[in-house]
This record gives C-alpha cells, sequence and structure tokens, in this order.
C-alpha cells in the first residue's frame, strides 16, 4: 500500500481547509477514495512531493 494525502481546498481560494490520510495500491484508487470522501468540495492528492490529482473549484 502506499501512502496519498487528500487535501480539501477551501471554498475562498485561500489554500486548504483539511487534510486526510489515505492508503492505497495505485493512483486511480486513490483518486476513487478522495471523490467519495470529498464529493463536492476542491481537492488535491498527493503522494510525497508529487501531485498526483486535482478537482479544480467549480467556477460558476
Amino acid at each position: 500500500m502506499l501512502h496519498y494525502r487528500l487535501y480539501t481546498l477551501s471554498d475562498g481560494g485561500g489554500g486548504i481547509s483539511s487534510g486526510a490520510d489515505l492508503l492505497a495500491e495505485t493512483d486511480e484508487e486513490a483518486i476513487r477514495q478522495a471523490e467519495r470522501a470529498e464529493p463536492i468540495r476542491a481537492y488535491e492528492v498527493w503522494q510525497g512531493t508529487r501531485r498526483v490529482h486535482t478537482r479544480p473549484r467549480n467556477e460558476e
């Protein structure tokens, strides 16, 4: 298992509002876990210093 971090981004665009640990076998699995954990807000998934995925803020 690989260690990932899920960072939920603040609504105001000012940075990170929370973080959580994820354990997954692949990047794709970590992204699926992040989507389940944070279905609405923008987030980033990181593995160490490597950004794996970003779901951008909704710019409506």
